[in-house]
């Protein structure tokens, strides 16, 4: 793996924050540094030695995406190959930072985001693919070995980028599937960042489980499981498959009697819960969220949005060009008009309305948009912890 550091910089972290606690105790400046965005954190970490060392402790970054009054999102825009880092507050106030990824020098998609990393891809050539960790905000990025999916007619991949707590490693998931109108799994293979020297080709344990995998709706991870809703006319399961051990997971029950429209039908994580989007009515969307993890009956229907309130009435009453990308802090909801421009739509639950927050920037295509948790720790720590 190649490691590559940006323009992060800093301090050395060999001086003790001793001489801050003189001023101010640790915890007082905890709960100044967790009110402030992220552009100012960066800023702060410049200052002196002592703020660089209080903010690059492992605790601070994990607190501080629990306590900001942000809710923060990557987005990749064209042309140009650029991500914006986005911190909403809860008046829908916008703080946006550009990131240009300068170490890669090809276009690249925005996979999936994980624990302050994001995970990247891009073409190299035929048939093989460039897999790129970065810490958009510490500016590094490590490149993982060349990814040879083939080079075929309607063959495609997907990747997702997750952390495993009980072996305390990185993994990225790649499907490989051939699209010839319905999607088929040709195959998954798995690289262990910091383990492995090429990647891996997962046993046909997972294909046989995944082969009803439809290719359009993302993968989402929990508990160290992947999740997704296979590809049937009515769905009532959600199959999973255990990346730790590698094999496939237990299946999971729908809402008792709820008939879903698969292709409409979305998984999110939202405050580690597990959520299920209901995007099939031409009137409304239904957000359910799973209270106890595994449990049928702590399905609940948490809110309604309908498709009035939106400010584009044309787009909202589509019912493909409606993703939910986020929470707010406070619980209301961020959605985004899919294949649009980078307007973003805030729900607010309290008032019952929507309203846009976008224009972010220069007027862009936005091609992908996740949520994001800042992590102010370098690769090296991510990799070697």
């Amino acid at each position: 793996m190649k490691n590559r550091r940006g323009g992060g910089g800093g301090y050395s972290t060999e001086n003790s924050v001793s001489d801050f606690e003189v001023i101010l105790p640790i915890s007082i400046c905890h709960e100044i540094f967790f009110r402030v965005s992220t552009r100012d954190i960066m800023q702060c970490k410049r200052v002196c030695k002592s703020w660089y060392k209080l903010l690059c402790e492992p605790d601070f970054s994990v607190t501080y995406s629990k306590k900001s009054p942000f809710t923060t999102l990557i987005v990749r825009s064209t042309p140009g190959e650029v991500l914006d880092l986005l911190e909403i507050s809860d008046n829908g106030d916008i703080v946006s930072t550009r990131i240009k990824p300068g170490w890669l020098k090809t276009k690249f998609h925005l996979s999936s985001s994980c624990n302050g990393l994001l995970c990247l891809i891009s073409a190299h050539k035929r048939g093989v693919e460039l897999v790129h960790i970065i810490n958009p905000v510490m500016g590094e990025c490590i490149a993982l070995p060349q990814h040879e999916i083939g080079y075929k007619v309607h063959v495609f991949s997907r990747y997702t980028l997750v952390f495993c707590p009980s072996i305390n490693r990185f993994k990225v998931v790649s499907i490989i599937y051939q699209d010839w109108g319905e999607k088929e799994v040709d195959r998954c293979e798995i690289f262990t960042v910091g383990v492995d020297d090429r990647w891996r080709r997962v046993t046909n344990r997972f294909t046989n489980c995944y082969s009803k995998f439809f290719g359009s709706v993302e993968m989402i991870y929990l508990d160290e499981a992947l999740h997704w809703i296979p590809h049937v006319k009515e769905p009532s399961l959600i199959e999973t498959f255990d990346l730790a051990e590698e094999k496939a997971g237990r299946c999971l029950h729908l809402p008792c009697g709820l008939v879903l429209e698969r292709a409409r039908t979305n998984l999110k994580i939202f405050n580690n819960q597990l959520c299920l989007v209901e995007n099939s009515s031409w009137f409304e969307i239904s957000i359910w969220t799973m209270k106890e993890y595994g449990i049928v009956e702590s399905w609940t229907k948490e809110h309604v949005v309908m498709r009035i309130w939106f400010p584009r009435k044309a787009i909202a009453f589509s019912r493909h060009m409606l993703d939910l990308v986020a929470k707010s802090q406070n619980g209301d909801i961020i959605f985004q008009y899919t294949d649009h421009d980078d307007t973003l739509t805030f729900y607010n639950f309290k008032e019952k309305k929507c309203i846009e927050i976008g224009g972010f920037g220069v007027k862009r295509h936005t091609t992908g948009t996740v949520a994001y948790e800042p992590s102010f720790l370098s690769l090296e720590e991510f990799m070697v912890r």
